[in-house]
C-alpha cells in the first residue's frame, strides 16, 4: 500500500466518523449494501435534490460488466462473475464518496458517477489492490464504459475519476493512469471513444476553436444554445397548450419559470413557495421614483442559489437565499403561472405540512379511526374513480381544468349516490390481502368471505404500519433543510409540489384526487430533463404531438446561455449580468456568451479610431481586458489610467507598453517585459500567475507533448530501484512532478482563463524570493538530497 493511499483512506474515515457514519459496511456476495448500512449521499451533502443519491452497491453495474467480459473474452482473459470487490476496493469507493461530498462539498450526483466508475474498475482489477493496477486494468475498464449508443458521458466520467482520484492524489504506483483511457482497436469502440472525446472538448471549451465562423450569423460555441426547432416547439407547448395532467400543470409552470429566469435547473425546481418580493424605489425626498421619470417598483424572485461559497457550512450545505429582478415584460407571466401552481397545490401542501409536523401518513384521523374502503383506495392510489358508474364528462373537464376541490367533491358524491359497484376497490384490495390489509365492518370486526365494499373499512393505525413496511418508496418527502441563517425549511415550503408516482393520470389515463392522495413530494430535476428529451415516448414533445418529436431535445442549462447571450447583445452591464445569475466574477459571463461573427465585428468597429493605434498584440490584450478574461500588471495599470485619465491615455499606454505581451508555446503571458526579459522564461508551468490559456490548437499540442515528455521522465526515475538511483534524484522527481502538475492544470483550463489565478509572480527577479538563488527551496522544503552520494 502506498503512503498516499493510506492517508487518503485515513482522512476519509476521520471525516465519516465526524459525520456519525459507520465505515464498515456489510454487503451480499454481489456487492449490494445491506439496507441498514446504506449511506444517503444527498443527505450527507445537504442537497435539496428530490432524487437522493445513495451508496447501495459495491459491485459493477450489469451493462458495464457485460461489456467488460466481452473485452476480456476477446483478449483471451477469463470472464468475471461480478462479485463484491475486496475490502480495500470498498474502502476506496467509500473514501471517494466521503472525499467528494464531505471534504470537497461537491454534488452527490457527481460522487455517484465516480463510484460507478470505481465499481467497474474494481471488478476488472479483481484481487489486484488499487495501488497496483496497471495500463491493462485501466484500458479494459475504460473501454467497458464506452457504449456506442450513449453520449459518451459514462466513459468521460470514468476518465475523470481516474484523473481526479487516482492520479491527482497519487494513490497508485504508476503515475498518470488517465493516459491509458484509449480505445481498443475496434470500430465500435473507436467511434464511441471519439464521441466521448468530442464531449470532453465541448465541455472544456475547446470545441469552438475547431470550427471557424465562416458566415456572419455563425455563433461561437453555438451548440450550447437551444436548437431552434426544439426551442420553438417547447414554447408552443408550454405557452399555448393546455396541460393534460396535474403533473404537466406543474411541469409547464416550472419550465416557464426556467425560461424566464435562466435559473439552473435545481434552482428552478426548488423555487420556494414564498417567492414573491416587491421593492419600491424612492428619491432622497421620499418621493416614488416613478413620479420623477424613474421606476417606482420592481418584482423580484426569491430563490436558492447553487454553487455559492457561502453555502458550505460545518455539517453540509445550507439553502443560500438570493433575489433576481424580473423584467417588466415577464412579470404577468410569472405572477399568473406561479399563482396557478399555488392554487392547485394547496391541498397537497396542507397534507405535506401536516405529515411533516406529525410524522404520520393520515394525520387528520386518530389511529383508531375506521376509514371507508373507497376512501382508503383513493388515498392509496390517487385515483378519484372508485366506482364503475360513468361520471359526466363535463364534470371531469370542470375539475381537471383548474383542479377545483369543490368539483372533486362533487365527483365523489356522484359515485357514492350511484348504485354501481365499487369494482376498482374490490380488484385493488383483493391483490393486497396477502400483504395483511384486513377489511373490517363499521364496528371494527374483520370481514371474511364475500364483502360489500361499500360497507368495508380499514383501521388507520393498521394502514399506517402496513404502508410503512410494504410501500416504503411511495411515501411523502419529510426531509428537512436549513437556510443560511440557520432556520429550518421543509418540503411543503417549496413551490412545485407533485404527487409521488402519479401513474393514475400518466399510465392509466385516470383522474387524480389531489385532496386525498397520501404521497406528496417535489418536482425533481431528473423528471424535468426527461420531459425535454424527445427520444423518450413520455416526453412533452411526444405527448403534445410535436413534429419530428423523436429528434427534439433541450437541456435546461441552455436557457442560461441564451439569456446571457441576449443580455450581452443588448449591451447590458457585465456586472448586472453576473449578479442576475449569481456569478462570483464577470469573467464567468464569457463562458455563457455566444456572439455571432457579425456581433463580434460590430463590437470591434466601436472605437475603431483608437483601436487602430494599437498593434495586433495590443489589440488582443485589449479584447481580453474588455471581456474581463485577463488579470495582471498591464490590465491593472490600463484600468487605473482609464479611470483617471480617460480612454485616449489608456489606449496610448497599451500602444507603448502592451507590445511586451508574450505569446509562449504554452499560453499567453499577461506581463510586460519591454524593459528586461522574464527571469524564469518558459517556466510558466511552475505556478506563474501571468499564464493564461488561449484557443490556439498549437498551444494545446505543445502542452500535451510537454505532459508526455514529463511523464516519461517520471516513469524513468521510478523504474530504477531506489537504492540504485543517483544523487539528486529526489530533486529531479519533485521538479518533474511540479511540471506535470502545472501542465495538467494548464490543459484543464478553458481558453481565456488564468491557469494559476492565485499563483506566484515569476516576473520578479529570482533573488526577491529568498535573497539569492541559493536561498530558494522547493514547495516541499527539501531541495537538497540528504542522502550520501553514491560511489558506485
Amino acid at each position: 500500500m502506498t503512503e498516499a493511499f493510506h492517508r487518503f483512506i485515513a482522512l476519509a474515515k476521520k471525516a465519516a466518523f465526524q459525520r456519525g457514519l459507520t465505515w464498515e459496511m456489510e454487503t451480499d456476495e454481489r456487492g449490494s449494501v445491506l439496507p441498514r448500512h446504506v449511506w444517503d449521499l444527498s443527505a450527507i451533502h445537504g442537497s435539496v435534490a428530490a432524487n437522493s443519491q445513495r451508496l447501495t452497491q459495491m459491485g459493477p453495474d450489469k451493462g458495464g460488466l457485460e461489456r467488460l467480459n466481452r473485452i476480456r473474452e476477446a483478449q483471451g482473459v477469463p470472464p468475471l462473475a461480478g462479485l463484491a470487490p475486496p475490502a480495500v476496493w470498498q474502502d476506496l469507493i467509500k473514501a471517494t464518496a466521503i472525499f467528494h461530498v464531505v471534504i470537497k462539498r461537491k454534488k452527490a450526483g457527481n460522487a455517484a458517477q465516480m463510484i460507478q466508475a470505481l465499481r467497474l474498475l474494481a471488478a476488472e482489477a479483481g484481487d489486484v489492490p488499487p495501488w497496483n493496477i496497471d495500463r491493462l486494468n485501466v484500458q479494459r475498464g475504460y473501454n467497458a464504459s464506452l457504449s456506442e449508443g450513449s453520449s459518451g458521458k459514462v466513459a468521460l466520467n470514468f476518465q475523470m475519476t481516474i484523473r481526479s482520484i487516482l492520479d491527482h492524489n497519487s494513490l497508485c504506483s504508476i503515475p498518470d493512469l488517465a493516459r491509458y483511457c484509449e480505445a481498443l482497436p475496434s470500430t465500435e469502440l473507436v467511434a464511441a471513444h471519439k464521441k466521448s472525446d468530442a464531449l470532453r472538448r465541448r465541455e472544456s471549451g475547446y470545441a469552438s476553436m475547431e470550427t471557424a465562423r465562416a458566415r456572419l450569423e455563425d455563433r461561437r460555441s453555438g451548440e450550447k444554445l437551444p436548437e431552434r426547432q426544439a426551442f420553438w416547439n417547447l414554447l408552443a407547448v408550454v405557452l399555448t397548450m393546455e396541460p393534460r395532467t396535474f403533473s404537466d400543470h406543474i411541469r409547464f409552470e416550472a419550465l416557464r419559470t426556467l425560461i424566464v429566469t435562466g435559473f439552473r435547473v435545481n434552482e428552478a425546481v426548488n423555487l420556494p413557495y414564498d417567492w414573491q418580493r416587491v421593492v419600491e424605489f424612492f428619491d432622497s425626498d421620499g418621493v416614488l421614483a416613478g413620479l420623477k421619470g424613474g421606476v417606482s417598483r420592481a418584482l423580484r424572485v426569491r430563490h436558492f442559489a447553487e454553487k455559492q461559497e457561502q453555502q458550505a457550512q460545518g455539517d453540509g450545505l445550507a439553502l443560500w437565499e438570493e433575489f433576481q429582478d424580473v423584467p417588466k415584460m415577464f412579470e404577468d407571466l410569472l405572477l399568473e403561472g406561479l399563482g396557478k401552481v399555488s392554487q392547485i397545490t394547496s391541498a397537497l401542501r396542507s397534507r405535506l405540512e401536516q405529515q411533516s409536523r406529525t410524522g404520520r401518513i393520515f394525520p387528520e384521523y386518530p389511529p383508531e379511526h375506521l376509514m371507508p374502503a373507497w376512501e382508503t383506495y383513493v388515498r392509496l392510489t390517487g385515483n378519484a374513480t372508485f366506482s364503475t358508474c360513468e361520471i359526466p364528462p363535463k364534470l371531469i373537464a370542470d375539475y381537471t381544468s383548474r383542479y377545483d376541490l369543490a368539483k372533486l367533491q362533487e365527483i365523489r358524491r356522484f359515485q357514492l349516490a350511484s348504485s354501481e359497484p365499487f369494482r376498482p376497490v374490490l380488484v385493488y384490495f383483493s391483490r393486497l390481502q396477502r400483504d395483511g390489509f384486513v377489511p373490517r365492518d363499521d364496528e371494527g370486526h374483520p370481514v371474511n368471505g364475500r364483502k360489500d365494499w361499500r360497507h368495508c373499512y380499514f383501521r388507520v393505525a393498521e394502514l399506517e404500519g402496513l404502508l410503512a413496511s410494504t410501500q416504503p418508496t411511495k411515501s411523502s418527502d419529510l426531509s428537512t433543510f436549513r437556510l443560511s441563517d440557520g432556520q429550518e425549511f421543509r418540503p411543503s415550503e417549496f413551490m412545485f409540489l407533485m404527487p409521488i408516482r402519479n401513474v393514475v393520470e400518466g399510465r392509466n389515463g385516470g383522474i387524480l384526487d389531489v385532496e386525498l392522495y397520501r404521497a406528496v413530494g417535489r418536482l425533481s430535476s431528473t423528471d424535468l430533463v426527461a420531459m425535454l428529451d424527445g427520444s423518450r415516448e413520455d416526453s412533452l414533445y411526444h405527448r403534445y404531438e410535436a413534429e419530428n418529436a423523436e429528434t427534439l431535445k433541450i437541456t435546461p442549462h441552455v436557457f442560461r446561455h441564451l439569456q446571457t447571450t441576449e443580455l450581452e447583445r443588448r449591451k447590458v452591464s457585465d456586472i448586472l449580468i453576473a449578479k442576475r445569475f449569481n456569478r462570483t466574477s464577470v469573467a464567468q459571463n464569457e463562458v455563457y456568451n455566444h456572439p455571432s461573427l457579425s456581433e463580434d465585428l460590430e463590437s470591434l468597429a466601436e472605437g475603431s479610431e483608437l483601436i487602430n493605434q494599437l498593434s495586433s498584440s495590443s489589440r488582443e490584450i485589449l479584447r481580453l481586458i474588455e471581456k474581463k478574461a485577463v488579470v495582471g500588471p498591464i490590465q491593472r495599470q490600463f484600468e487605473s489610467i482609464r479611470n483617471t485619465a480617460g480612454d485616449e491615455a489608456a489606449f496610448r499606454f497599451l500602444a507603448t507598453e502592451a507590445d511586451g505581451l508574450h505569446v509562449t508555446p504554452f499560453g499567453l503571458c499577461t506581463n510586460s517585459f519591454t524593459g528586461e526579459p522574464c527571469p524564469r522564461q518558459l517556466e510558466c508551468f511552475d505556478d506563474c500567475n501571468s499564464l493564461m490559456r488561449t484557443d490556439d490548437p498549437v498551444e494545446e499540442d505543445n502542452l500535451r507533448k510537454l505532459k508526455t515528455r514529463t511523464e516519461l521522465v517520471i516513469e524513468a526515475i521510478l523504474k530504477v530501484p531506489e537504492n540504485r538511483r543517483g544523487p539528486g534524484w529526489k530533486n529531479q522527481l519533485n521538479q518533474a512532478l511540479r511540471k506535470l502538475e502545472g501542465t495538467v492544470a494548464a490543459l484543464a483550463t478553458k481558453p481565456g482563463a488564468a491557469v494559476f489565478p492565485n499563483g506566484r509572480d515569476l516576473s520578479r527577479p529570482v533573488g526577491t524570493e529568498g535573497g539569492s538563488v541559493l536561498d530558494y527551496l522547493g514547495d516541499d522544503g527539501d531541495d537538497l538530497d540528504d542522502e550520501e552520494p553514491s560511489h558506485e
